[in-house]
């Protein structure tokens, strides 16, 4: 269909989204962001579990001799 100017209608980009109203997945996601998110995840679960480690050593030596 075209308007009466004879253009073509201004498609918006709602309307190509898949069922559901998902945004679609980028062309470049995949594997290396996936890793890239694992590494990170476990550097900071490392860093959690160091901290909690070494809190629980120092609360420990206060109350021993």
């Amino acid at each position: 269909m075209s308007n009466s100017a004879g253009e073509t209608p201004n498609t918006s980009p709602h309307e190509q989204q898949p069922d559901g109203g998902a945004a679609p997945e980028p062309a470049a996601s995949g594997g290396a962001y996936r890793i890239v998110a694992l590494i990170l995840a476990v550097i900071v679960v490392a860093a959690l579990a160091y901290g909690l480690i070494d809190t629980g050593i120092k609360a420990s030596a206060l109350f021993t001799l």
